[in-house]
């Protein structure tokens, strides 16, 4: 089937990458069973010691908030200048007088059955105040100082299999540390994940929705895979389950890439919007569906790193140049593309509708290449979105295609262009 169609709608998808077909993941929130003491001893790191004197809490814990308070735990001899202070005085109750400073030693047995030798395990704290030294099985695994945000700690090389392993974890607040009260201790949740050689890791997908509508949603999923040393890419696959409003597995499936290109193949093209940094693995899965000559990929770099990084692939792909032109450098990168690679079309980016560059660059990329304009946010074309085109589409589709020269536009709704580029007369 063919269509003609002078403006091309360039639809944004973000697909999930070779992938993993199925991952065992199991976590365990570490609540009981921990013993808590206020003492400092290097040998609390063994496994062996015996520590059944010790507190047992409950984590999340906080060592403070047990008292007692007093005026002696945050005394504070100092000439505080916005009072109009000259000489220092004594000052305390700005850390409510809880006893947080100092040191406290946690420490926990635990059975981990699911690990095994082959398998991955990741130690997560959600909160631990503070300078945090951990321990398995007497050996440091990590530390971390800060205690206001999560961390985690690779400790498959200390775990054992089949018996008890021993965490212990010291924390120190020191003196002045905080103007207000900071907490203390395992002040949040302790968790250990057990994972397969080839998994997701912590933080491995990052999931953002940056158009939310009444009736429509854009949904960017990025998944990091770590496959084992040896092994390739293409022996996992990810599969993304979506559910709906009640929790519920739909019928939906995330495509791969590969998936995603075998469907498109000789029908339509295909802008990769978030490929640059694998450009590798893409332009192999390009390779195994033949679909070079329908994929555009692209970026914002100068022509100098892409040939460094991509050059062999430069003539066997569609690269566009993203080009922002609130970058000084702009002009002089458009010149060096055109002088080293002579694209097909240049993705224009400008925020400040005062920008005066528009209209030049569209004279100057005149019988050149063809100028693409990204309607999606108003950031991104001077605020002649999709949002203002359907309340005066001529203030965006049009103003971008006749005053800026626009021959292809990206948007999120490409019926609704569609409609105005044939009233216009402008598509059939």
């Amino acid at each position: 089937m063919t269509i003609n169609i002078r403006y091309l709608l360039g639809i944004a998808l973000l697909f999930s990458f070779s992938v993993i077909s199925a991952q065992v993941r199991t976590s365990y929130t570490f609540e009981k069973g921990w013993k808590f003491t206020r003492e400092d001893n290097a040998d609390f790191i063994q496994p062996d010691y015996n520590d059944i004197k010790w507190q047992s809490v409950v984590v999340p814990h906080d060592w403070a908030i047990y008292g007692p308070f007093g005026i002696d735990n945050d005394r504070q001899l100092t000439a505080i200048a916005q009072d109009g202070q000259k000489e220092a005085m004594e000052h305390a109750g700005r850390t409510g007088g809880l006893p947080f400073v100092g040191v406290g030693w946690y420490r926990l047995n635990f059975d981990a059955p699911s690990f095994v030798k082959g398998k991955k395990a990741t130690l997560i704290f959600d909160g631990a105040m503070s300078h945090a030294r951990v321990y398995i099985n007497g050996q440091e695994a990590g530390y971390w100082p800060y205690g206001y945000n999560t961390f985690y700690l690779d400790v498959t090389p200390y775990l054992k299999e089949g018996t008890k392993n021993t965490l212990a974890v010291r924390l120190e607040n020191e003196t002045e540390s905080s103007r207000w009260y900071p907490g203390a201790g395992l002040y949040r949740n302790v968790h250990l994940v057990v994972t397969e050689d080839a998994h997701i890791p912590t933080w491995g997908t990052q999931l953002t929705t940056p158009v939310v509508k009444d009736d429509y949603a854009k949904v960017n999923i990025k998944t990091t895979l770590v496959v084992p040393s040896g092994k390739q890419f293409d022996a996992y696959r990810i599969v993304t389950e979506l559910k709906d409003k009640d929790g519920k597995v739909t019928n939906y499936v995330v495509p791969t890439l590969e998936e995603a290109l075998l469907t498109a193949k000789g029908k339509i093209m295909v802008n990769l919007d978030k490929a640059y940094d694998i450009f590798d693995d893409v332009y192999a899965i390009l390779e195994k569906t033949e679909t070079q000559n329908q994929v555009i990929m692209k970026g914002g770099q100068p022509i100098e790193t892409v040939k460094r990084e991509f050059g062999s692939y430069l003539d066997k792909v569609l690269y566009m140049p993203v080009i922002d032109l609130g970058n000084k450098e702009a002009e002089k990168i458009i010149t060096d593309y055109l002088k080293e690679l002579r694209p097909a079309a240049f993705e224009i980016i400008y925020s400040d509708p005062k920008n005066p560059l528009p209209p030049k660059i569209k004279q100057f990329l005149f019988k050149k290449s063809l100028i693409w304009y990204n309607t999606l946010w108003g950031s991104l074309a001077g605020n002649h979105d999709d949002n203002l085109a359907l309340t005066d589409p001529e203030k965006s589709y049009g103003y971008l295609i006749e005053q800026l020269g626009a021959r292809i536009l990206q948007t999120d709704q490409p019926a609704y262009l569609l409609d105005y580029l044939r009233k216009k007369g402008w598509h059939n």
